[in-house]
């Protein structure tokens, strides 16, 4: 905290809270100009903290509790403060979210009844309670008022919505599955079923399954309605959307089981991700995939060139070249590398030389696909082009498509439409699906 004096230059500012590792995330100034909340993990996970200028008081949170939230975007919050004071808090258990209510004087925390809501982002104080983006495994996201009964859209005008009567019986719904990795930690994902109302596979076969890798990589993925998904669970594809070591939502040490093993915490929970699904005879052990995009992207290539786990793989705009993304990285990431890789400004080189998946390119050996925008500054075409003609050479079965106008994550609905159709038709050719 620091001062403002009329000369407008910040006084000296003083610590409140954090250091030792700790991370602190949105810092907000009460109605009453004298209290500032926020939400601090030195405890493990991230809890709901106040000063009042002279001591902090715990507000909100306990172990299993998550409040903390990747910063991808400028403004993300996990609660609100509302004029009287009651607070409204978004914790995440095991990824799934929860909406509890702390009354104005910080009395005891009530937690509302199950939300039909597998994500509740960014919410505000509104009309003397609270509002938030929405995200249900059936429905599009959609700004909703949060309240004893539940969610309640607020929207006059909407974007038209799925046509529920007809989808019915050919939506699948995520569920929450945990599993054993290396090491034997415990890891999360979202396991959704083939699903048709219209069609049943030969009776006794098990599905193919794809493996899909989120971005990030400290992102999470959640149960939200994601027609990527339903796409393949409608044609016969079990999916297993994981949330690997690394992922936020889980806690700090969760998170930071990945620094300095990008590349290989996360691909050997993949793998393990592969194996638990055909154990528990969820999936056709010969015809799993992977798939995933940016750092996504990095974690399907790594899991090609270092594990025999897969039978085909689908990359988009993903990180062969370390250094190349070392080099064209924009500033708001800058340093995120080298804590995700265990590395530091000036000793790096050896380090994102063994872990680049073009070096590690003769150990792909499974049939892949590869998609790329041309405007990507990100992760510029020459990333994936590196990795077709090496592929090429050394005849492994791979696929390559450009996209003109596209940058960092497809926009169109064309390139959108036109990355399924390749995708599905390339998956169902070299996984020898009828």
């Amino acid at each position: 905290m620091a001062k403002v004096p009329a000369h407008g230059r910040l006084a000296r500012p003083r610590p409140i809270a954090g250091g030792n590792g700790a991370a602190a995330f949105q810092p907000e100034w009460w109605a009453d100009g004298e209290r500032l909340s926020f939400v601090l993990d030195d405890s493990g996970w991230g809890q709901l903290y106040a000063w009042d200028g002279h001591k902090i008081r715990h507000l909100y949170g306990a172990r299993g509790a998550e409040l903390s939230r990747p910063q991808w975007l400028f403004g993300t919050r996990s609660y609100a403060v509302a004029a009287n004071g009651g607070l409204g808090a978004v914790s995440l258990r095991q990824g799934q979210p929860h909406f509890e209510l702390l009354a104005p004087a910080g009395g005891r925390g009530r937690r509302y009844p199950r939300l039909e809501a597998a994500r509740i982002d960014d919410p505000v104080a509104f009309a003397g309670g609270f509002a938030a983006l929405i995200a249900r495994p059936t429905a599009m996201p959609e700004v909703m008022r949060i309240g004893r009964g539940g969610l309640t859209g607020l929207a006059s005008r909407t974007a038209p919505g799925l046509p529920a009567d007809r989808l019915k019986g050919y939506l699948s719904v995520g569920t929450v599955m945990r599993f054993r990795s290396a090491g034997k930690r415990e890891v999360y994902g979202l396991y959704y079923a083939p699903t048709n109302a219209a069609h049943r596979g030969p009776r006794g076969a098990l599905p193919p399954a794809l493996i899909f890798v989120h971005g990030g990589p400290t992102s999470m993925t959640d149960a939200g309605l994601k027609l990527r998904t339903q796409f393949y669970t409608s044609r016969g594809f079990a999916v297993f959307d994981i949330n690997y070591s690394g992922s936020t939502g889980f806690g700090r040490a969760y998170r930071q089981r990945l620094d300095g093993q990008w590349g290989i915490a996360d691909v050997a929970d993949c793998a393990a991700a592969a194996r638990h699904l055909a154990q528990r005879r969820l999936a056709d052990p010969s015809r799993i995939a992977i798939a995933g995009g940016s750092a996504g992207g990095y974690t399907t290539l790594m899991a090609l060139a270092t594990t025999t786990a897969f039978a085909a793989g689908s990359c988009h705009y993903g990180i062969s070249d370390l250094k190349l993304l070392l080099e064209h990285t924009h500033k708001f990431e800058s340093g995120y590398l080298h804590r995700l890789l265990g590395t530091e400004p000036g000793h790096w080189r050896a380090v994102f030389l063994a872990r680049s998946p073009l070096k590690l390119i003769d150990g792909i050996r499974a049939p892949v696909i590869l998609f790329q925008g041309l405007d990507d500054r990100v992760v510029p075409p020459e990333q994936s082009r590196g990795m077709v003609a090496r592929l090429r050479q050394r005849g492994v079965d791979v696929a390559y498509h450009e996209f003109a106008g596209e940058a960092h994550g497809f926009r169109r609905a064309a390139t959108i439409i036109a990355v399924l159709q390749a995708e599905l038709k390339f998956l169902q050719r070299v996984l020898r699906l009828g």
